[in-house]
């Protein structure tokens, strides 16, 4: 948490002296080790999608913020096996679905490396602050769906990933110019801890959520 207060003062301090800026669109996958994440997602990975906006602090650098979410959530049932139909459908009545959102909050800078012909390479490292919620929903899909149970955490995190980035001479139109990207690294989330904090004095454990694996990650964006 320190860490990203001193990077958001930073980033406010150098708004007066940036010359170039930039805002991005990206999609990311966000892979995990933990076997608990096989509940939610039997892939292992948490989608991420959302926007940052950078600005130029040194030469070939640009610090970026950004706000990132994505949701993954599955069908648990609750019968024996001979509640499933011949097609393999489930014919039984026990079932619910859970799901968990994480709301991403990024803070740090992409450098660039030009390699001429409209590429550069890119390096990119932010820290996070996360928001996950785990629930369990009568339908993931249905907005507003009734939420039966509601458990919350917040973790801090980092990436760190490097890529390539084409600005296409066609996307340049006077100091404006278009780029797309692609990058992968390593991204490390620590552990969502829920509790249940309704059933008891003290707090009680329902479990926890890591996210710590591959993360690949592609944008498309405009500089000015």
């Amino acid at each position: 948490m320190r860490m990203l207060t001193s990077l958001t003062l930073f980033a406010l301090s150098s708004v007066a002296m940036a010359d170039t800026y930039e805002l991005n669109l990206n999609s990311a996958f966000q892979g995990t080790t933990d076997v608990d994440f096989d509940i939610l997602s039997f892939s292992r990975h948490m989608p991420a999608f959302g926007i940052d906006g950078g600005m130029t602090v040194a030469k070939n650098t640009n610090l970026l913020v950004g706000l990132h979410t994505g949701t993954v959530g599955t069908t648990v049932y609750t019968g024996e096996d001979s509640e499933y139909d011949s097609m393999g459908n489930w014919a039984g009545e026990g079932s619910f679905q859970i799901a968990s959102t994480v709301n991403q909050l990024k803070i740090g800078a992409r450098h660039r490396h030009d390699l001429g012909h409209s590429i550069n390479a890119t390096l990119t490292a932010q820290g996070i602050f996360a928001h996950a919620n785990l629930r369990m929903d009568e339908d993931i899909e249905m907005e507003g769906s009734e939420v039966a149970v509601h458990y919350n955490a917040f973790a801090p995190g980092f990436t760190a990933a490097v890529g390539m980035e084409w600005k296409p001479k066609l996307l340049k139109v006077g100091p404006t110019a278009g780029h797309l990207g692609a990058e992968a690294g390593y991204g490390h989330i620590f552990a969502f801890n829920f509790k249940d904090r309704d059933r008891s004095d003290e707090p009680i454990s329902v479990g926890s959520l890591n996210l710590n694996g591959t993360l690949l990650r592609v944008y498309v964006g405009t500089e000015f």
